[in-house]
């Protein structure tokens, strides 16, 4: 006898079971997620490391643990915000929280969005701040940066490589120079700080609320040999051997861009950092550079959306590539193979 077996709706039974079976997983999930108490965001807490691991994973996001923990530090209950990766692709967050119970349920939205000309990588994140603080919210009394070796593929270097090659200054940590920086606190000044103890740097604070909140905060020895922090180009009237422009933003007018130009030395060499999602808004900025120094040209930093301008009011030497070399792998080598200690920040700027 051959049975033939016919496939019909389960039995009640079975139904309730999966259903069961699946609610049971929905609030689990959801637990997961709850607020319970003020969380610890030590430096080296679990909850701080899975925050920065978020920063620096392979996926520009991650759509719980990030938006968790930033809801939990700020207690909002809705936050737009964009957010960029290391090559320069941005997305466009909204965050939502609903209650459920007793839990808070958080919700994202995420739409691929092209940066605008403007939008950076801070290197705050290497600094180890979280980046959706407000500067008004911000508890960082207890921060410590932890001073890293130059990446590969990093502007620091790149810049101050520029800075070496230009013939300028000699490459020697006892080289006496003064830097413009136009930007928060970035791997560039603590690289210096470390390295190159004779070098005066003078920064601009910018507009951005993270710049704001980083440029509050800088390590205890840092006015000893006469840098300063300042809040307008007008009070930069020192010729300078050096001007990273970090953060674009506020200073792409040409008016301000021939105050910069005015204030480097003759030899000196000016360097801009900055994203963008086509090719013809990088030629654009480009133009708008050589329309107010003698001398530029662009490069790739860090993948396709990030590059580099850099000008001079001088003609660049013959041997400028080899020298540009020679400067990269000597403090690529430097920061590799010394131990760099840590510091302790203090606010010196309300």
């Amino acid at each position: 006898m051959v049975v033939l077996w016919r496939f019909e709706d389960p039995p009640a039974i079975v139904t309730s079971f999966i259903t069961t079976i699946i609610y049971a997983s929905y609030l689990a999930l959801l637990g997961q997620f709850a607020i319970v108490g003020p969380p610890d965001l030590s430096p080296y807490s679990p909850e701080a490391q899975a925050y920065l691991d978020t920063l620096h994973g392979d996926q520009p996001l991650d759509e719980y643990t990030f938006m968790h923990l930033l809801f939990r530090r700020q207690g909002q209950q809705t936050i737009r915000q964009t957010l960029c990766d290391k090559d320069g692709n941005c997305y466009e967050v909204a965050d939502t929280v609903r209650r459920d119970g007793n839990n808070i349920v958080p919700e994202r939205r995420i739409q691929k969005k092209e940066p605008a000309n403007d939008t950076r990588i801070s290197d705050h994140v290497l600094l180890k701040i979280p980046l959706a603080m407000s500067p008004s919210k911000a508890r960082t009394d207890d921060w410590i940066a932890e001073p890293e070796i130059l990446p590969d593929e990093s502007f620091a270097l790149d810049a101050l490589s520029e800075l070496f090659a230009s013939g300028a200054v000699s490459l020697s940590k006892f080289s006496k120079l003064r830097i413009l920086v136009i930007g928060g606190i970035s791997l560039l000044e603590r690289f210096l700080g470390v390295y190159f103890p004779n070098v005066i740097v003078t920064k601009v604070i910018a507009a951005e609320a993270v710049e704001k909140l980083s440029a509050k905060w800088i390590w205890k020895d840092f006015k000893k040999n006469g840098s300063e922090i300042i809040d307008s180009l007008d009070k930069c009237g020192t010729k300078y051997e050096l001007i990273v422009v970090d953060s674009f933003t506020n200073y792409e007018k040409v008016e301000t861009l021939h105050k910069l130009r005015d204030s480097l030395k003759q030899e000196g060499t000016f360097v801009v950092n900055f994203y963008a999602s086509k090719e013809q808004q990088f030629f654009e900025k480009l133009y708008v550079l050589q329309g107010v120094f003698e001398h530029c040209f662009l490069y790739d930093v860090r993948g396709r959306n990030n590059k580099m301008v850099v000008c001079r009011n001088e003609p660049f030497p013959e041997n400028y590539a080899n020298s540009h070399l020679k400067a990269r792998n000597y403090l690529l080598a430097l920061s590799q193979t010394k131990r760099v200690p840590k510091f302790n920040f203090q606010m010196i700027h309300g």
